[in-house]
């Protein structure tokens, strides 16, 4: 089968590569490379981890499938400014036959790693210069960049030629902040109850439509209000799992402050007055709750989810004449009301609780779960030993084609371009002996698997489960031993409780019918609130 050139192009943000764009990156290959080449460009994409780059992934995919043949890249560090993780991602095109070239570096392994040297090292100092200018700018009095906080706008001073941006009160939402404020601390109403009156003035925060508690806890704890402005307090570090910058807060003596009067909305007294509120609901400095204690966690904290809107169900409470009851609703439609979420469904913990536990013994004392397990063991084992005799003939006729070429070698009327291809091909033949071997390696030690021992283990994982489920005396052990077996679940509007499944609810087939019984929890019956 004919493989495929391919090309990867990358960049970070405009700025940092506004000279090796994609159309640079792309014309560059299209001049020099004759044909049609398959493309994969990632887009605003750091180079510092793989995760996070889809492109890439899709390239390395469709590189161990057999479909390229040669990679093309402009620079080294467009696949990426890490140097083990290139090295990687150039080791393993290179076992797959496929050949890596960089069209203004050469392919010279050698050159290679220099550049990727350089590069990794201008990644780091690329950083540091970049703090140093948002750091004199801040020294300046300029603005860092970056959207400016509620009640704020940026604004232009200066001649054209030193023109510099600041930040500065926007009048509109000042009059919000101090709306907010005074709502807080004199009306004493709380940030669910603010949010809903904001909407129902016509107050519209920035970018969506209705306000959250979210949003204006964060208006109430930025100290910026009172003039008081900070620089340096987080740093973002690369999660190299998902390529995703997670913020970390520095150490105090790294952030830098100062005061300015010309940005203050909120006198010291009533900041420090709606923090101490803060704290007496239950807040910490932040203005977020401290995480639940064991006592707090209920049964179904962060397991239940609304088919419609998506957002987690909540817990409250109800009593009447017999007793007091732990619904959960819908957070959206308890936050905003009817309007907001047509999931008017209220599960009932303590039925839940029963119900999933008949469900979950029911499911650990069937003995036919015992045996799929086995009969799964079986089928694994006969393909495994299909998969052995296949390794070993490779073996094999990798050993004989060794064996050929190193006879012929021995003719001296050979040519010595055909002595170099037999030396090529008994490198191949014993790369190739090599991967069969290790693979049968692996194969040796999952044969060690056997049925007997795999019936074992699941008596003993069931065992465990069962004695797991007998043992559970409150509401955290539940939530724990549900989250480990069920996960999170979606509630339907008919009542009905459902498993997810990679994110996506199972709620029926895709012809309309019912879902499948091992992805219902738990029936219709569940009694609104006000039964």
């Amino acid at each position: 089968m004919k493989r495929d050139d391919a090309v990867y192009a990358r960049y970070s943000s405009h700025r940092q590569d506004a000279s090796t764009s994609i159309d640079v990156q792309l014309d560059a290959v299209r001049t020099r490379v004759p044909g049609p080449c398959r493309e994969y460009i990632d887009k605003a994409k750091t180079g510092r981890s793989v995760a996070g780059r889809e492109n890439l992934i899709r390239l390395l995919d469709d590189a161990r499938g057999g479909l390229i043949g040669r990679v093309f890249t402009y620079k080294y560090d467009r696949l990426g400014r890490n140097m083990a993780e290139v090295a990687a991602i150039v080791d393993e095109l290179e076992d797959l036959d496929v050949e890596v070239i960089s069209l203004t570096e050469g392919r010279d392994a050698l050159a290679r790693g220099v550049h990727l040297a350089v590069a990794e090292y201008y990644s780091r100092q690329l950083s540091e210069r970049t703090l140093a200018g948002l750091m004199r700018r801040f020294e300046e009095g300029r603005w860092t960049g970056g959207c400016p906080p509620y009640g704020y706008r940026i604004e232009k001073i200066g001649k054209k030629d030193d023109e510099r941006s600041v930040l500065a009160i926007d009048a509109e939402e000042a009059e919000v902040v101090k709306l907010i404020f005074d709502l807080y601390v004199n009306a004493k109403l709380g940030l669910r109850e603010m949010a809903q009156a904001l909407d129902s003035l016509g107050i519209r925060p920035r970018r969506s439509e209705s306000w959250e508690h979210t949003s204006v806890r964060g208006i109430i704890v930025n100290r910026l209000v009172t003039g008081h402005v900070t620089f340096n307090r987080r740093h973002y570090r690369l999660d190299r799992a998902t390529g995703r910058r997670r913020p970390r807060r520095k150490d105090i003596k790294a952030v830098s402050t100062r005061q300015d009067e010309s940005l203050r909305i909120i006198s010291d007294e009533t900041f420090e007055a709606a923090q101490r509120l803060l704290a007496s609901r239950g807040c910490n400095a932040l203005g977020t709750r401290s995480a639940p204690s064991h006592r707090q966690m209920r049964a179904f904290t962060g397991l239940l989810v609304c088919c419609e809107c998506g957002r987690p169900f909540y817990a409250q409470k109800s009593s009447n004449a017999k007793a007091e009851y732990t619904y959960y609703r819908c957070g959206t439609r308890k936050r905003k009301g009817p309007g907001a979420c047509p999931n008017a469904i209220s599960v009932r913990e303590d039925i839940l609780v029963n119900r999933l536990s008949a469900v979950m013994a029911d499911v650990l004392s069937d003995d036919g779960l015992l045996q799929d397990v086995i009969a799964e063991a079986e089928r694994m084992l006969v393909s495994n030993r299909d998969e052995r005799a296949s390794l070993q003939r490779r073996i094999n006729a990798a050993e004989g084609k060794v064996r050929k070429l190193t006879a012929l070698l021995t003719d001296t009327a050979i040519t010595e371009s055909a002595r170099s291809a037999f030396f090529r091909q008994i490198g191949e033949a014993e790369e190739d002996r090599r991967r069969a071997q290790e693979a049968l390696a692996g194969l040796g030690e999952r044969a060690e698997h056997t049925v007997e021992r795999i019936a074992e283990t699941t008596r003993s994982v069931i065992s465990d489960a069962r004695r797991n489920l007998t043992e559970v005396s409150t509401p955290q052990q539940f939530h724990d031993l549900v989250e480990e077996i069920a996960g999170r679940m979606v509630v339907q509007r008919d009542g009905r409780i459902t498993r997810t499944d990679d994110g996506k609810q199972k709620s029926g087939s895709e012809d309309g019918s019912e879902p499948d019984g091992p992805y219902v929890v738990a029936g219709a019956g569940f009694e609104p609130a006000t039964f």
